[in-house]
């Protein structure tokens, strides 16, 4: 126990021992309050006696600045921060040593590091936070107030930032009379150790003006217009019919409509002190689209004849661009189109005409492609009030024409070169068996080369 205790007082005796052997590093600073951006120089006046190596100079935790090992003892910086801790750290390099009551006690310490820590104010102020008025009438007072003021710093009110520049007012609060449609005013901010920075603030005069665009006010139907009012602190928007958008786009400065018919809007600007403006007013006008006015012949798309004449007529029309299929294209009030390739039973054509207010329709149609084709009943029943005969069904007319019917055992029972042939079912005068019957046409359109071939099969029934 004695023994634990000569250690005890041992070790207290090294900590006063040390603390008295360590010295204390010393920091110098030629200001403690700094304007921002300012070089402030820092000085290690730490005594010579002392086996310095080295210094390192750090700002709060992790900063590190100045010399590391060197004769210099003055640095300088200039800092951006309101409050920074400034801290010293000065090395040694000889350790001591002390040996303890025992002899088998021994104790090396090593008084390596003299530090030292001050606080350097830097004036930052806070951009200011104003409230009251933005946006005052014509002939009105303005109230400004700065509503984030820190004690200490005094705040002065000027119309310009020269050094000759009047001071307008003296406080955290502004009262003028503006006189031009927008005026900054700069706002002063002084510490008690000469330091200051600028700020501002800008102050409008309320617009009484509504501009459209387009500027003429003239839109086609079911085009928008922008309505455009002038400057100020919240709006009232009104109309002639009434318009329903306007319920949703009430405090709006700038607002975009779609009138059906012609009509006018009205706005009434506030100023933020409540002050209310003139009541303007602006006129949309709406060129209605005309109904197009479409021809074209013929009526269908012949393959053996696919030229078609397409004629655009609706009033005042300026230009009209036509669009056959997907690629084709042509221009002109009256154009003329060759169809090819017809694989489908219909072709598409579009036509975008453009009147001399420059407004646009479309218009999108489908014109049938008429097809040379023969059309024969598949069955009839002879001595019936209704389908009591086979013959041919065409919409062309033909100059070639022939057909012949066979039966089950290859006897031609009926021929004809007449294309409006009927055949009641009956050869030489005998009625036919009823069966299935065969029979084979070849004919050729007026004004075509080409011969069509049809074969096919007719039930007689009795």
């Amino acid at each position: 126990m004695k023994k634990i205790l000569l250690v005890i007082f041992a070790l207290m005796a090294f900590a006063l021992s040390a603390e008295a052997q360590m010295g204390v590093a010393k920091l110098s600073m030629n200001k403690k309050h700094a304007c921002m951006g300012e070089r402030i120089q820092f000085s290690d006046l730490t005594p010579r006696t002392e086996n310095v190596t080295g210094r390192q100079w750090a700002v709060g935790d992790s900063i590190v600045f100045g010399d590391g090992i060197g004769e210099s003892i003055t640095v300088y910086r200039a800092f951006e921060t309101d409050s920074n801790i400034i801290e010293l750290y000065v090395f040694l390099a000889t350790p001591d040593t002390i040996v303890g009551p025992e002899n088998d006690t021994t104790f090396s310490v090593y008084y390596d590091t003299l530090y030292a820590y001050d606080t350097l104010f830097v004036f930052i102020p806070e951009p200011i936070l104003t409230s009251g008025d933005s946006v005052a009438c014509v002939g009105d007072y303005a109230d400004i107030k700065i509503d984030n003021t820190t004690e200490g710093i005094s705040y002065r009110w000027y119309e310009s930032k020269a050094r000759d520049a009047e001071e307008v007012v003296f406080g955290s609060a502004l009262r003028v009379k503006p006189y031009a449609a927008e005026a900054l005013y700069y706002v002063k901010m002084a510490d008690a150790y000469g330091c200051y920075a600028w700020d501002s603030t800008m102050l409008y005069i309320l617009d009484n003006t509504l501009n459209t665009m387009p500027s003429d006010g003239v839109i086609c139907e079911g085009d928008e217009a922008v309505l455009m009012a002038g400057k100020a602190d919240h709006y009232k928007w009104e109309s002639v019919p009434a318009d329903t958008t306007l319920d949703s786009l009430y405090n709006q400065r700038y607002i975009t409509v779609s009138p059906t018919k012609k009509t006018v809007y009205a706005v009434t600007p506030y100023g933020s002190n409540g002050c209310e403006g003139e009541r303007v007013i602006a006129t949309i006008t709406v060129h209605q689209k005309p109904t197009l006015d479409i021809s074209y012949s013929p009526t269908i798309i012949d393959p053996d004849d696919p030229i078609l004449t397409f004629t655009n007529s609706t009033p005042r029309s300026e230009h009209s661009f036509w669009t056959f299929g997907r690629r084709e294209t042509a221009e002109g009030s009256s154009v003329e189109h060759i169809f090819l390739n017809l694989y489908n039973d219909s072709a598409i054509v579009s036509l975008r005409n453009t009147d001399d207010l420059g407004c646009q329709t479309d218009s999108t149609f489908k014109i049938p492609v008429q097809r040379f084709t023969p059309w024969f009943p598949t069955a009839f029943t002879p001595n019936r009030s209704e389908n009591s005969t086979f013959s041919m069904r065409c919409i062309s007319a033909v100059d070639h024409f022939s057909i012949n019917i066979y039966n089950r055992e290859g006897l031609l029972v009926f021929e004809s070169e007449d294309p409006n042939f009927v055949w009641d079912g009956s050869h030489n005068g005998t009625d036919c068996p009823q069966g299935v019957y065969v029979y084979i046409c070849r004919s050729r359109r007026i004004n075509s080369t080409n011969l069509e071939n049809n074969t096919g099969t007719v039930l007689l029934l009795r």
